[in-house]
């Protein structure tokens, strides 16, 4: 028989592995979209939602009304909610849907955005953490646009990352108009630009500054619209929310973390990687961009809380992913035995507290207060 008969050697398993690579957003993705329909619509809708529905179901005119008093940031959220209700009615399963997909989304791309920053190991960790937070489950099943603004400040991200090395302008556009799109729906979203500007000034040297300054002055004239917006309606929306104790930050903080303390050991080895050295191969900048991802919607509310109460845990939305990061960051720092040992942790802890969302679903997560 001709040599050009045979028939190939398979690959070797590790070159297969490989090939599988590229899909790993993907995976991460459906696996987030198969979770997050679980029990749908088992519980009714709650009070926030069924603003929701009230306020997407009435005209145009009188959403723009609504959003005049209390409902300013939502407007768009109830603008795009009442084109998918009007075509598909208005159950439970229906409303809560997109959330779903936007949480998936937001999973599948916080799985590319870790590996452009740290590599394989923590991209995929980090998106699988995300995935499986029940504290961000819970705004997955919600009709509502958190999940959505997450979505969109992850997609920012992802953008600011890949315009760093790219040529032209495509990924500062995306940059741009993810950003101020996040902020529409959810105007505390404006953290992640804060973060991204912090690291931005920290790159040697910066990457075309006069594309950036433009594009920074674009997304600051196009989100003064919703913070006027915002702030001239005659809202008193925030009013339902006590002042910021210190027993009150702690509890937020503690469901934020999904009540997830080893979550929160992996996160904090992740910071002293990437602070310490422990990943100093990796660009200054990176390390800036995800712990100020993670921290800046925390000095946001705590800020504005100064003038109005602000600090609640659905409000630090965006910066479960900067946790998620620095998650997939410490599992990438250690050995890995040590790796492995940790990343059984955060699933063990995770698989816990989402199998208790799932059990009690709707119920909230904060009862000491």
């Amino acid at each position: 028989m001709a040599d050009d008969a045979l028939p190939a050697s398979p690959a070797p398993a590790g070159v297969r592995f490989e090939r599988l690579w590229p899909y790993a957003p993907f995976a991460v993705g459906t696996a987030a979209f198969g979770l997050g329909l679980i029990r749908l619509a088992g519980p009714p809708f709650s009070y926030d939602e069924g603003i929701t529905i009230r306020n997407a179901t009435r005209s145009v005119g009188r959403i723009w009304r609504s959003a005049r008093r209390t409902e300013a940031p939502h407007l768009v959220y109830y603008l795009l909610m009442k084109a998918w209700l009007a075509a598909l009615g208005t159950s439970v399963w229906v409303a809560r849907f997109p959330s779903v997909v936007f949480g998936a989304l937001a999973a599948a791309v916080l799985t590319a955005v870790g590996i452009r920053l740290f590599g394989r190991t923590a991209g995929l960790v980090a998106g699988a953490t995300l995935a499986t937070a029940a504290y961000v489950m819970q705004y997955s099943q919600w009709a509502r646009g958190y999940s959505l603004a997450l979505f969109l400040t992850v997609l920012a991200s992802y953008a600011f990352v890949r315009a760093v090395d790219a040529p032209g302008g495509r990924w500062v556009a995306l940059w741009a108009v993810a950003l101020v799109a996040a902020c529409w729906v959810s105007l505390f979203a404006v953290s992640v630009l804060l973060a991204q500007v912090a690291a931005y000034l920290a790159m040697r040297p910066r990457p075309r500054p006069r594309l950036a300054s433009a594009a920074l002055l674009a997304v600051v004239a196009a989100v003064t619209p919703i913070v006027v917006l915002v702030g001239t309606a005659d809202n008193g929306q925030l009013a339902w929310i006590p002042p910021p104790t210190i027993r009150r930050v702690v509890v937020q903080t503690w469901d934020w973390s999904s009540r997830n303390p080893f979550a929160l050991v992996a996160a904090a080895i992740g910071i002293s990687a990437l602070v310490v050295g422990g990943m100093g191969r990796f660009a200054r900048w990176k390390g800036i961009l995800v712990v100020a991802w993670t921290i800046a919607p925390f000095l946001v509310t705590l800020a504005l809380s100064a003038f109005q109460p602000a600090f609640v845990s659905r409000y630090l939305l965006t910066a479960a992913a900067g946790l998620a990061l620095l998650v997939g960051a410490g599992a990438a720092a250690l050995p890995r035995r040590a790796s492995l040992v940790l990343i059984a942790l955060v699933a063990l802890g995770a698989g816990l507290q989402l199998a208790h969302y799932y059990v009690a679903p709707g119920r909230p997560f904060s009862s000491l207060f």
